[in-house]
């Protein structure tokens, strides 16, 4: 009987555990920012900087629309503990919600957000935010917060209660960095200046958009927004930014409609945002704008990012309209010209093929204008530099459309070219894309420095190329280290890293070889007489030769060699595939003049073949690993055939005998 009579001491232990109080959050709110937030309006764009605010309530946002449904959409009430505010949630944080990790009472940190007004109300648009309690459920509710007054002056915010504590909440200050944040915006607005106005529309009429627009621009001028905080949850806004690049026009064809289009870049001190224009637009636009021009925008669309035609980092793309309003400004001093992350030449080989590097750099040689022919039968112009800088390495830049046609330089000019397009052709190769911006001669200090260099030491030097791996001179001489045939199979080169990666770049690597065989067979192929596809194969028809990609028919074909050739050293042997400048080299001769030599004297042409055999060269060799019937093989290309320079030769081998020696 004792012992029953303990029991009922020890339920009551017990009964706190099973119902728990509930408690404040654990963090201080941002008290009195909801109004100041309200104040600023749209110019407030996140210019407060984080805010921590408590979730009253959670609610889906009811769609109307098939399209809407496919986008869900979640409202908040918000509360600093003095004032509350609606808030709508951008839907990349959708999953946020979605679990239910935020709950309600549960407390968030935004860390970037816009003020927008909705229906003569104010509405926190959140694109980002920090959730300071997850899953948590059982918090109360700080204070006793009140819906904002729209009718309170703008001043509010010195006036509200703010100072007085909250239970068990330590108060941050909200006067103090709004205050800062105000006067921001309202220097901005002394300091911004009415910018000239395109003539033939009247007065201050500026170009794009309508009358009624226009005359607005006669009020208070609107604050600038840096273009690293545009986003698509905004709905005024103006930037000043400089235009860095603006593309051809372009024509385009989809699902039967088509149109035309044409690209820009704007640059402000906080970031780039590509623009694109079609079909009126570029009626509009096209025309009047100039790179290097800095420029008032406004009332233009803004939407996610395509990365697949945009490398400006920028999360976001413009998209300009009838209704867009773009004003050039004479007030460019503020406005960067470019920004660079420049890479040396000399370190190409450390990026991928197809990534974007910036250059800057001089003009060693300018080429020709060409032409090629596209896939889709458009003739397109090119041209090719060859550039250098003071890291002792030369490469050839690739220009296409306007920019090889209008790009005329003999006097070594330096260039600067942001987002060039890294290629492997030759070891490592650039070419100017349609995003990327080129600047002849560019005011920059970089610049002045570089021209400096190459007029004093640099036009006498010869430049190493990425032909030969480790790189050759543009003189003719190799450097680098010589591989055995032995050791391109060892060493896996052409494999990458791993020898089950065959996506690897090519290894460039020398060898002192033999010409043992010279394969007879196949030794040529009719190629097209166009220049703009000289590459492309011909087919006989009848008695013409058709090419089906510039659709001409020939009465002839341009022979074009693809030889195959087994090449020896004291290691080993091994086969290499040669293509028509590098043969041309080695036998003497063109195809063509190979051709009806075999038709006329066959015997001449043997001794011409057999003449080109046991001879040693310093051959630079492109091993590259390639899947044929699902085995992985290393193809191995002949880049370049150089005599051997046996002085040189002899110097390299006692240097390398004598290195040996040191380390025994």
């Amino acid at each position: 009987m004792s012992d029953f009579q303990q029991a009922p001491p020890a339920q009551t232990a017990q009964q706190p555990l099973v119902e728990v109080a509930p408690q404040l959050p654990p963090h201080a709110l941002s008290a009195g920012t909801l109004r100041a937030i309200a104040a600023a309006g749209p110019e407030s764009n996140s210019a407060a900087g984080e805010v921590t605010l408590q979730v009253l309530s959670i609610k889906k946002v009811a769609q109307n629309t098939a399209q809407a449904a496919s986008q869900e959409r979640f409202r908040l009430l918000l509360s600093d503990g003095i004032n509350t505010m609606q808030a709508m949630v951008a839907t990349q944080q959708n999953d946020h919600l979605r679990s239910g990790a935020v709950t309600k009472n549960g407390v968030i940190k935004i860390t970037k957000y816009v003020c927008n007004s909705l229906s003569s109300k104010k509405i926190l648009i959140i694109i980002h935010f920090d959730n300071l309690t997850p899953f948590h459920s059982g918090y109360l509710m700080v204070g006793n917060p009140s819906s904002l007054d729209e009718n309170a002056p703008a001043a509010a915010p010195a006036a509200q209660p703010a100072q007085q504590p909250i239970p068990g909440m330590q108060q941050q200050p909200a006067a103090a960095p709004m205050a800062g944040f105000v006067s921001s915006h309202q220097q901005l607005q002394q300091q911004h200046q009415q910018p000239a106005s395109y003539g033939g529309r009247g007065g201050n009429m500026p170009y794009g958009g309508t009358s009624a627009g226009a005359q607005t621009q006669q009020g208070p001028p609107a604050a600038i927004f840096p273009i690293k905080s545009l986003n698509p949850y905004q709905n005024k806004w103006t930037i000043k930014a400089r235009v860095i690049n603006k593309s051809d026009v372009r024509t385009w064809n989809k699902n039967g409609r088509e149109g035309r289009l044409f690209s820009f870049t704007l640059a402000d001190e906080s970031g780039e945002i590509r623009v694109t224009g079609f079909n009126d637009s570029v009626n509009l636009f096209y025309e009047r704008l100039q790179e290097g021009q800095v420029y008032l925008v406004s009332k233009a669309s803004i939407k996610a990012a395509n990365r697949m035609f945009n490398n400006t980092g920028n999360d976001y793309e413009m998209t300009i309209e009838t209704g867009t309003v773009i004003e050039l400004c004479e007030d460019s001093g503020s406005v960067p010209q470019m920004k660079l992350n420049t890479l040396e030449l000399a370190r190409l080989m450390e990026v991928e093929k197809d990534a974007n590097v910036d250059v800057i750099a001089v003009v060693r040689e300018c080429g020709p204008i060409g032409e090629i022919v596209t896939k889709a039968g458009k003739s397109l112009k090119k041209r090719e530099l060859i550039i250098v800088d003071e890291s002792g390495f030369s490469v050839r830049l690739t220009l296409w459309g306007r920019q090889a046609e209008t790009f005329e330089h003999s006097d070594n000019p330096v260039i600067c070219i942001k987002g060039a397009r890294v290629g492997d052709f030759g070891g490592r190769s650039l070419s100017v894309s349609m995003g990327s911006t080129l600047s002849v001669n560019p005011p920059m200090n970089e610049a002045y420095r570089l021209r400096g260099w190459y007029d004093s030491k640099g036009s006498s030097m010869d430049f190493r190329t990425f032909s030969g791996g480790a790189g050759s001179s543009s003189s003719g001489s190799s450097r680098g280290e010589i591989k055995t045939i032995s050791q391109i199979r060892d060493e896996n080169l052409g494999m990458g890293e791993k020898a089950s990666c065959i996506c690897a770049f090519p290894d460039y690597v020398r060898i002192r070889a033999s010409i043992a065989f010279l394969r007879k067979e196949n030794l040529w192929y009719p190629a097209c007489p166009n220049e703009a596809c000289k590459n492309k194969k011909v087919v006989e028809m009848g008695s013409e030769w058709r090419c089906e990609r510039c659709n001409n028919s020939y009465p002839r074909p341009n022979y074009r060699y693809i030889m195959s050739l087994s090449v020896t050293d004291y290691t080993g042997q091994t086969w290499l595939q040669a293509f028509n400048e590098t043969a041309e080299k080695l036998i003497g001769k063109t195809a063509n003049e190979m051709n009806e030599l075999r038709e006329q004297n066959e015997a001449a042409f043997n001794a011409i073949i057999e003449e080109a055999l046991f001879k040693q060269y310093t051959m630079v060799v492109r091993a590259k690993a390639e899947n044929y019937q699902d085995e992985n093989k290393v193809r191995l290309s002949l880049q370049e055939l150089i005599p051997i320079d046996h002085v040189s030769a002899s110097r390299e081998m006692i240097e390398t005998i004598t290195a040996i020696l040191g380390r025994i």
